[in-house]
């Protein structure tokens, strides 16, 4: 009532009359003036009230002080002083809230009847509907056309767009651009769906402007046929361009600049040697070589900004602990202080270190407000300056608080000569961490990141951690033994899994780590199989890769505990949907520091056991691990508290336990399955999805298609999710321009449609009729035709003389399609014609048939740039991989001396990198790659030619020891042919 009444002490005297009237109509009471105190306002005075209302606010205050006084003195007697005003106010409203009472839940009939009795006295019953109905399409919000809106307005919009875009991507497409414009404009009525898109477009237009574009243009000519008319290249998909920021870019810039600067503090090599020999300080063991190294480059490398990369596994903690002994032997106690992503892996980071630790986000929040602190500071110190009396008790009390405001300040700035460890890095964004270096830079200090680009990024625009360990290259200090796992065989297998290898699937399914099935199955063998492993006492995780199915796993687990007795049903509901009652075990999902457990406080991510759900909402918990109670309030417990029966990968990441169990589907990325699958000690499973449908909601059944286990879990890991740095995604598109494959897509296309009007010229000429003319031109395997004729040209063949004889030699009444038989004749008189591969002289890098004849000079040229960088492209991949000796070239031989057999050893290479490289084969001994089926004809038909490749390489290596005559003839081809498994 106090703040209605105050509120309305600023409304013009009419607005105040109408709220009196409202208020006299519907609780019989209402305010008048009662004079004025210190300013020009009127007081007023709730006049009218009714005895009973009177009498009820009166009870209510009777109960709110009672209960508050009981809270005091529970207080009192628990911590031996009194209450700060914080903790006071948290306990008048723990009291108001315990005393309010029980809300009243009635029908929607009943609401109904009670909102007509009250509208009775303004709107008669029988025209209640009327002019409800009336109401319909009223809105104080006019309909906006597309000219409405100015151009600043659109301006400003845009800015906004770019702003929220590339606050959690550090690259976008327009699509992003487009989607977010559409946010900003969702509570805007425009006249029709078209001017709410075409203002959106222009929006999305107006932020791209903005934009700095990360695609280069079109450097190969392109036909003016495939011109758009904004002057873009059709050949390049309009939604694949990529975008950043200019700021974003220069962040990275900074980074990168620290990472190369040296100058910041470091340690003398003695003393991390001394360090190396012996035990930690507090433990029983020391570091490993790897560990010791990795300390070593970290503490005497004296750069701004350091990294350490870590694998799930390997012992990050005892390195960091290791680098902490050496730092603070040389800087002092208090040296070494920790970051971490989230409140919990900061408390967890203080536990195994012993060091002072905090939130990122809530240390760059403090340290912001130096410049405001210190304004304010310096305001104070004159205002002190110029006291009257400089030696009296209340200057000297002013003083006093002076020095604690410099001591405030103080504690929010980085100290000389201190090292900032980044625990989880991936997690923390680039704006982030360029404000921290930023900050490290200022005072002289050292900033180390530790993490594993192969892991979980930021939900923020993020990928630093990834430019900054490739930008240091082999230097970069990187743990390698994993040390976590029981099974030997995981060691090796986790590190393939997590460069995405596929022999890591191999392994995982033979020891019986990987389960297939369908969802629900699966859902019921990953509870079991956790329930298990708890009822035995070992700790244990339940993954999945979204909310939905995380919520589904704990209510799977509630209801069983619920069964056994050892969970109460009754309980209160939370922000999951779910119920808690006495024994459960929930997770708080947001940081509240004025809720505390003696020392410690309520994180985001702290797992506790509910010991009292309360009739009041609120919900008594006692934390997990370390102890300490407490006591949440109603609205917190609606809003932010979970169970942790299961998790996602995310929430998973930094933790470990004994076992894990992972739901896996077709949508899961790499750094998922890789997290998920490293988390536990013992036995890792992994369930796999085989019957995934993404939308099972509007799905049907027994529909979508089947894959293995193995399947699933090769697209996995080819599914990379990372956030790539602005950087990385430009040096990306840059390597697309010349990538093979993405060359090799363009010249088929231009090849086909620049020799498709000769090859209907020569179908016409060949006698078809009519009727069997526009039936080939109208199938669907017209193109393969054309590309069939197009490779029969390749091997040489006089394509104009021969295909009429295909037409006439035998006719295509009795064929249902008569363009497949042709393209079959055509194929096997090509196959058995050019079996001789040295008649293909026609192919670009060995692999692809050459467009002859094209007769459109816009086309040609075209044509003819892409197989000029298609030929170098793959000549230079061949060489650099004969000259950095990668395994793949070892099963080749050796190039032969000879300069003739040696430029022919290395035209096969050529090919075979050719191959490599449009296919996307991993970098592994087999040439070829492992013998999975081929996707399509045009891969087996490269493949085929790339196994010759091989073979002829193979034999022409053979040539090395060879007697001259013998060279010459191996030279033709006609020996050393042996039988290989390529």
């Amino acid at each position: 009532s106090r703040a209605i009444f105050k509120a309305t002490t600023t409304l013009s005297e009419l607005h105040q009359g109408v709220l009196s009237d409202l208020l006299t109509a519907e609780l019989g009471v209402g305010w008048e003036a009662r004079g004025r105190r210190h300013s020009d306002k009127p007081r007023y005075e709730i006049t009218g009230v009714p005895e009973s209302l009177m009498a009820e606010f009166s009870q209510r205050s009777e109960q709110i002080a009672a209960r508050g006084g009981e809270l005091n003195s529970s207080f009192v007697a628990a911590h031996g002083r009194r209450p700060t005003v914080v903790e006071g106010m948290r306990l008048r409203q723990v009291a108001t809230i315990a005393t309010r009472p029980e809300k009243s839940h009635r029908s929607l009939a009943e609401l109904t009847s009670n909102w007509r009795e009250r509208a009775a006295g303004h709107v008669p019953e029988d025209e209640q509907l009327a002019w409800v109905s009336s109401l319909a399409g009223r809105n104080d919000l006019p309909l906006l056309h597309t000219c409405d809106l100015a151009e600043p307005i659109l301006d400003d919009a845009a800015q906004a767009v770019v702003t929220t875009v590339a606050e959690h991507h550090s690259t976008y497409g327009r699509q992003n651009l487009l989607a977010e414009a559409h946010r900003m404009l969702h509570g805007v009525r425009f006249a029709s769906p078209d001017d709410r898109v075409a203002v959106a477009e222009h929006i999305t237009d107006l932020a791209v402007a903005r934009s700095v574009v990360l695609t280069p243009p079109a450097m190969l000519h392109t036909p003016e046929r495939y011109i758009r008319p904004d002057g873009t290249s059709r050949l390049q998909p309009r939604n694949h361009v990529v975008y950043t920021t200019e700021i974003l870019l220069d962040a990275e810039d900074r980074l990168l600049e620290a990472g190369r600067e040296h100058g910041a503090p470091r340690v003398n090599m003695a003393t991390v040697a001394n360090m190396a020999e012996a035990n930690l300080p507090g433990r029983d063991y020391g570091l490993s070589v790897d560990q010791a190294l990795s300390v070593e480059k970290i503490a005497t490398s004296g750069r701004v900004l350091e990294v350490l990369v870590g694998p799930a596994g390997t012992g990050k903690s005892t390195t960091m602990a290791g680098l902490k002994a050496a730092w603070e032997t040389e800087h002092g106690p208090g040296s070494v202080i920790g970051l971490a992503p989230s409140a919990v892996a900061a408390q967890v980071l203080a536990d195994e270190l012993g060091i002072e630790t905090e939130n990122t986000a809530k240390w760059l929040h403090e340290w912001r407000r130096i410049p405001e602190l210190t304004a304010h500071r310096d305001r104070f110190a004159l205002n002190i300056a110029r006291h009257a009396y400089p030696g009296s008790s209340g200057a000297l009390k002013l003083g006093a608080r002076l020095a604690a405001m410099d001591q405030d300040i103080a504690e929010r700035r980085l100290k000389p000569g201190q090292v900032v460890i980044v625990d989880e890095a991936t997690l923390a964004g680039t704006f982030a961490l360029d404000e921290l270096v930023g900050a490290a830079r200022q005072s002289g200090s050292k900033i180390l990141l530790v993490g594993d680009g192969a892991q979980l990024g930021s939900v923020e625009a993020g990928g630093a951690f990834s430019l900054l360990v490739k930008d240091r290259g082999d230097l970069v200090p990187e743990l390698s033994d994993v040390r976590r796992f029981t099974a030997e065989w995981e060691k090796a297998s986790s590190i393939e899994l997590r460069l995405g290898n596929k022999t890591a699937i191999d392994a995982y399914e033979a020891h019986g780590r990987i389960t297939e099935g369908t969802r629900e199955m699966l859902l019921d063998a990953i509870y079991t199989a956790w329930k298990k492993d708890v009822d035995a006492g070992k700790s244990s995780l339940m993954i999945a890769g979204d909310s939905a199915t995380v919520t589904e796993l704990n209510g799977r687990a509630r209801a069983d505990r619920v069964r056994e007795g050892t969970v109460a049903d009754e309980g209160l509901l939370m922000a999951d949907g779910q119920t808690a009652g006495v024994g459960d075990e929930v997770v708080t999902r947001q940081n509240n520091r004025l809720v505390t457990t003696g020392k410690t406080w309520v994180k985001n991510g702290d797992r506790w056991t509910v010991t009292a759900a309360n009739p009041d909402g609120t919900l008594a918990l006692r934390r997990a691990g370390r102890g300490g109670e407490v006591v949440l309030p109603a609205d917190y417990v609606a809003q932010h508290v979970e169970l942790a029966y299961a998790t996602t990968a995310y929430r998973s990441q930094g933790r470990t336990t004994d076992t894990s169990h992972t739901l896996v589907s077709p949508s899961t990325t790499r750094e998922v399955l890789y997290v998920a699958a490293t988390r536990g000690r013992e036995c890792n499973i992994i369930y796999v999805d085989t019957s995934f449908d993404p939308d099972p909601a509007t799905g049907h059944d027994n529909l979508s298609p089947q894959q293995s286990a193995a399947e699933v879990l090769v697209g996995v890991l080819a599914n990379e999710g990372a956030d790539l740095s602005a950087h990385e995604a430009l040096e990306l598109a840059q390597r697309r321009v010349e990538d093979f494959a993405v060359l090799a897509a363009e010249y088929e296309t231009l090849a086909a449609v620049a020799l498709q009007q000769r090859f209907d010229e020569l179908l016409v000429r060949s006698g078809l009729g009519p009727d069997h003319l526009e039936q080939i031109r109208q199938s669907a395997t017209y193109g393969p035709l054309l590309a069939a004729l197009r490779d029969a040209e390749s091997r040489g063949l006089d394509v104009n003389r021969h295909f009429p004889e295909f037409v006439t030699a035998r006719g295509f009444d009795d064929a249902r399609d008569p363009v497949s038989v042709m393209n079959a004749r055509v194929r096997r008189w090509a196959q058995a014609a050019g079996s001789n591969h040295r008649l293909c002289v026609n192919l670009v890098a060995g692999l692809i048939p050459r467009a002859v004849g094209v007769t459109d000079p816009d086309m040609a040229r075209a044509l003819d740039e892409r197989e000029i960088t298609m030929q170098r492209r793959a000549r230079e991949l061949a060489e650099q991989a004969v000259a950095q000796g990668q395994a793949w070239v070892g099963s080749l031989g050796v190039p032969p001396c000879e300069p003739i057999a040696r430029e022919r050893w290395m035209h096969a290479v050529t090919t075979v990198a050719a191959y490599r490289d449009r296919w996307n084969i991993p970098a592994d001994h087999i040439a070829l790659g492992p013998a999975s089926p081929v996707e399509s004809v045009e891969a087996l038909r490269d493949r085929t030619r790339a196994r010759a490749a091989t073979e002829l390489a193979i034999r022409l290596s053979a040539t090395l020891a060879m007697p001259r005559a013998e060279f010459a003839h191996a030279l033709e081809g006609e020996a050393f042919r042996p039988t290989l498994t390529i």
